[in-house]
């Protein structure tokens, strides 16, 4: 199913839990394509050899629906990453790079960063939640949920990583109107 609306009938439905608890991974099997995480935009967070970080999310390419948080998201990690002394995302201040990526993934590319101890961490992100860790991935190898499960582990380990523990303090403070930033909240 794909298109630019969303819909009850939506493929993406299914049993979920929410609030930084654990959520389902949503895959386009043919191309074990990660999509979405329960019906929240997906991010993973790998760490490269320099030291820095980058963030990856699957692209609006009519597989996923576009998202006020997942473009608030983007905003606030570019926005950063452009001036780091900012202070915009202070916990994440001492990253010698940060770099953000629009672009598929797949969860041979998840299970590799894993084994390598490269998957920093994963998240979804959307109103309801804003930040939310996805904890552990499983991978069912066959059509049916019984059988060999390959899951994959965060070097972060539970919770929220840096990356979306930062996101959510500072998406928190702006809803919140505790913090302005670029004329998002509009004080009553």
């Amino acid at each position: 199913m794909t298109g630019t609306k969303p819909s009850i009938g939506a493929c993406t439905l299914v049993a979920r839990r929410y609030r930084r608890v654990q959520a389902r991974i949503e895959l386009l099997a043919l191309r074990k394509l990660v999509t979405e995480a329960g019906s929240m935009k997906f991010f993973a967070v790998f760490d490269d050899e320099d030291g820095g970080i980058t963030v990856v999310t699957p692209p609006l390419n009519g597989t996923i629906l576009p998202g006020v948080t997942r473009e608030s998201v983007l905003t606030l990690l570019r926005t950063h990453a452009a001036s780091p002394s900012s202070g915009l995302l202070t916990l994440l201040a001492s990253l010698p790079r940060l770099a953000i990526e629009e672009r598929e993934l797949t969860t041979d590319e998840l299970i590799v960063a894993a084994q390598a101890g490269r998957l920093r961490e994963t998240f979804g992100v959307g109103t309801a939640v804003l930040v939310v860790a996805v904890e552990r991935i499983g991978i069912s190898e066959g059509e049916r949920e019984i059988g060999k499960v390959t899951d994959i582990a965060m070097s972060h380990g539970k919770g929220l990583g840096p990356v979306g523990d930062a996101l959510y303090e500072k998406i928190l403070a702006i809803k919140d109107g505790r913090e302005q930033f670029e004329n998002w909240t509009v004080l009553c």
